[in-house]
This record gives C-alpha cells, sequence and structure tokens, in this order.
C-alpha cells in the first residue's frame, strides 16, 4: 500500500511539473534564465518519473531502470549549476571553460554507466532496492560535491546581496537540499524507505519558477508603467522635440538599467543622424551629441528603413555598425536600435546603448519585452516629432498672417453673435482691439464694429456666401 501511495504522489507531481513545462513554453519568453529552467525542470522529470518506477515495477526490470534514472542524476547537478549561473546573472555564465566543462563531466558520467565492462565498477549489482555502489559512483559522488560547493556559493552571495529587496530569496538555499537528501539514500544512512530527493527537489525548483516569474512579471510591469508614464508627460505634446526626447531617453535608461540611451533624427537616405538628447544612467546627465556620420554603415542604413528593430547583441562580433563602433563607443556590448517612423518615413532612431560591466561582461541578450519596449519608444517619439511639425506649420500660418495687411479672422455661423474663432495681430492696428479681445466675443460682437449702413449689404453677402458653401458640399446627383 505504501508503494501505491509514494507512486501516486509522484504521479500528481509529475502532471504539475509538466504543467509548468508548458506554462513556461506558453509564455515565449527567450531570456536565458528561462530556457535553463527549462532544461533543469526536464532533467528533474526524468529522475522522478523513473524514481517513481522503480517502487512499482517488476524487479526483473530494476537493472535497466536504474540506468537510465542515473543517467538524470548525472545530468542535475549540472543542469543546477548552469541555472543558477544564469538565474544570479553571475559573469561566470559566460566563460566558455565553464560551459564546456558543465557539458563534458556528465557526458563522461554517463559514459562510463553505460560502457561495458566500466558500468560494474559504477554499481557492484542491481540488488533491489538500493544497488551498492562501485568506486566510480564515488568520483561521481565527488564531482557533486564540488558542484554542490561551488552552486552554493554562488546562491548564498545572490541571496546575501539582495536579501534586502527580496526577502523569500532566503528558501532558495533548499535547492542543496535535495542532494543531500539523495546520498543519505544512496549510503542507506537515513531510515526512509523510499529516494524523496525528486520530490524535494521539485520544491526547490517551484520556488525558483515562482521567483523568476515573478520578477519577470515585475519587471515587465516596470516596463509598461514607463511607457504609461511618458504618455502623460506634458514634453511629449509640447512640440519642443528637445524636451519629449530628453524625457524619453532618461526615462528608458532608468527602466532597462542600461548605459545610455540616445534619440536621434535622421532624413533622406539616412546618411547622418542628429542628436536630440544623450542621456548617461551613470553620470545622471544629459547632453547633445555631434552628428554622427554613418554612410559607410550601408548595411545599417538598409535595416533602418526596413526593420522595426536593429538587435546586436553582441557588439564585439561583426555586426551593421562595426565600422563606427570602435571610434564611437569601443567599450559597447550590446545595442537596441528602434527606428521613428512616420506614415512609413524614417524620420530618427532611438538608439539604447550596453557597456561592459559584471553584470553584462561580454552581451547582453535582449529579451522579448526590452524589444516590445524599445519599439514602443519609437512610436513615441514619433508622436512628439509629428506634435512638433504641427506645431511649426502652426506657428508658420501664424507668422504669415500676422504680417498680412489688415484682418485675417474666423468665426461661427450663428447669427446675430458670429462668434469669432481666430483672430489675427492685424485686429489691434484696424480695429483698436487685440485678439483675445474679439475671441469669443469676450468684448464685442461681429456686427458691433460694422457701421449700420454696411449691415445689410454685408449680411446679404453672408447669405450667398453660406449658400455657395452649402451647394458645394452637397453630393453630385
Amino acid at each position: 500500500m505504501a508503494h501505491e501511495l509514494f507512486f501516486s504522489f509522484s504521479t500528481i507531481i509529475t502532471l504539475v511539473t509538466v504543467y509548468l513545462l508548458g506554462k513556461i513554453r506558453d509564455s515565449g519568453s527567450s531570456d536565458r534564465r528561462m530556457r535553463s529552467f527549462y532544461s533543469l525542470v526536464i532533467a528533474m522529470l526524468g529522475w522522478q518519473v523513473l524514481n517513481a518506477i522503480t517502487v512499482v515495477m517488476d524487479r526483473n526490470y530494476f537493472a535497466f531502470i536504474t540506468t537510465v534514472e542515473m543517467v538524470f542524476v548525472c545530468i542535475i547537478p549540472y543542469a543546477s549549476t548552469w541555472f543558477l549561473l544564469n538565474f544570479t546573472r553571475s559573469h561566470l555564465a559566460n566563460s566558455r571553460i565553464l560551459r564546456y566543462a558543465l557539458v563534458l563531466i556528465p557526458t563522461l558520467d554517463i559514459m562510463a554507466l553505460l560502457t561495458n565492462p566500466i558500468h560494474f565498477l559504477y554499481f557492484l549489482s542491481y540488488d533491489y532496492p538500493r544497488a551498492p555502489v562501485g568506486p566510480i559512483w564515488v568520483i561521481h559522488l565527488g564531482f557533486t560535491v564540488v558542484t554542490l560547493v561551488f552552486i552554493s556559493i554562488i546562491l548564498i552571495r545572490y541571496i546575501v546581496t539582495n536579501i534586502r529587496h527580496s526577502p523569500i530569496l532566503v528558501f532558495g538555499i533548499g535547492i542543496v537540499i535535495p542532494f543531500i537528501l539523495n546520498m543519505l539514500y544512496k549510503f542507506d544512512i537515513s531510515s526512509i524507505e523510499y529516494n524523496v530527493a525528486p520530490l524535494g527537489f521539485f520544491f526547490a525548483v517551484l520556488f525558483f519558477y515562482y521567483f523568476t516569474k515573478i520578477s519577470g512579471l515585475d519587471y515587465v510591469s516596470r516596463l509598461n508603467s514607463a511607457l504609461a508614464e511618458i504618455t502623460e508627460l506634458p514634453e511629449l505634446a509640447s512640440g519642443v522635440l528637445e524636451n519629449a526626447a530628453s524625457v524619453i531617453a532618461k526615462t528608458a535608461c532608468r527602466t532597462l538599467n542600461t548605459h545610455r540611451v540616445g534619440i536621434w533624427t535622421t532624413s533622406g537616405e539616412a546618411e547622418t543622424l542628429r542628436n536630440l538628447s544623450y542621456y548617461n544612467l551613470v553620470t545622471d546627465e544629459h547632453t547633445v551629441q555631434g552628428e554622427l556620420d554613418i554612410t559607410i554603415c550601408a548595411q545599417y542604413r538598409k535595416l533602418l528603413q526596413s526593420e522595426r528593430l536593429i538587435i546586436i547583441n553582441d557588439a564585439t562580433k561583426p555586426n551593421p555598425l562595426s565600422p563606427i563602433l570602435d571610434e564611437y563607443r569601443p567599450d559597447i556590448r550590446s545595442l537596441l536600435d528602434a527606428p521613428i517612423r512616420i506614415g512609413g518615413r524614417l524620420v530618427g532612431v532611438v538608439c539604447i546603448e550596453q557597456d561592459k560591466c559584471p553584470e553584462f561582461p561580454v552581451k547582453r541578450e535582449w529579451t522579448t519585452d526590452e524589444q516590445n519596449f524599445a519599439s514602443s519608444l519609437a512610436d513615441l517619439m514619433a508622436l512628439a516629432i509629428e506634435s512638433g511639425e504641427r506645431f511649426t506649420l502652426m506657428r508658420r500660418n501664424e507668422d504669415l498672417m500676422n504680417n498680412l495687411p489688415g484682418m485675417v479672422y474666423q468665426c461661427l455661423n450663428d447669427p446675430p453673435e458670429f462668434t469669432f474663432t481666430f483672430v489675427s495681430a492685424g485686429s489691434k492696428a484696424l480695429l483698436g482691439y487685440t485678439p483675445d479681445e474679439l475671441t469669443g466675443n469676450s468684448t464685442l460682437k461681429f456686427f458691433d464694429m460694422v457701421h449700420p449702413d454696411d449691415v445689410e449689404m454685408l449680411e446679404q453677402q453672408n447669405a450667398v456666401t453660406l449658400l455657395l458653401v452649402f451647394r458645394w458640399r452637397q453630393p453630385s446627383e
């Protein structure tokens, strides 16, 4: 009966694990932390299923099931290490030697397990329910212990650094407990009849799934809140491009926690970029850079015309901006550029720059959410540019009308008031009233300023004009 209960409980845990895998896949996250978590859960799932099967299976298959189970046990310590390196965003995750080691060591371990006759030194026999271990298993244990100490140091350092902001992180140390339980079971030290390590490991991984998703959701929420904040800023509709560019650059830079964000305008064939604002997070300063000549970056100019985003995760490798990066900013490790378009016409670009730093010593992989954020920044800047163009046109028309002899006005057809909706500056010289005094008919009505002898004639002319306008607007039969 106890065997069946353990198997049933393990089956429930397995179904929950499969559900988590589906949730991760449906999220479509391209974050390396989630991808490494996905690999770890798959390995854990294999160990969990096979461990449950050994309890209720025919003992004739014990040797085969135990061997396959051990394959997953060989993988899990190194999958855990890879996940924790990415979870803590350790710079060691970018070490090529370490990555090779995380693949090579479990591969050699599995080969020793499966190769005849070496596998007889892994397990001396396959006696149910515990296979006596041999010298190669002890070597496997030694590497596992070293790995356990290594990931504990990485994890504890991360917890100590971030516990003030996220106290729940202290429970993350529980990921080492399943390894200890597995060792106690293999050496027959504990009085537990079953190997509960896979189940304990599941709860540790469940915690990391929860924390990773919550932290990811918090980050996405910050991105969305930043966009909402920008849309409510008066600078966006002020018509002053430099002010709009400054608030967008600063808000974006702080939200993404990147080194710099620049807003540039361009025209025609995009041979040069003119800087509107350039915000540096480290110095908390806005500057205006000189014009940037990109004529030698033919591929980049082509991408500006055709692509929604230009994503450069690793700027140290050949990329569309390679011809100018060494001279422009040699410390840049990653770039995320979002072209600004109005009606399909290229008018500028939002440039997000990430320098070399402890968190990103080699490159920064821009997540899908960050890419969408950059695209939205470009759209908001397009609105600001359109607003600036409208203000420029309005000022130009206003200057033109104010310099015309006489007065230009617009009024409603609401006799007898004929309310003024617009009056040019010429009204002061012509009538002695400023535009503010006349607009809305706050001081005088329209016909108060017309000589009584001309009122009837003007009313007739107005009626004829309105009749012609009415006929012109009617659809032709």
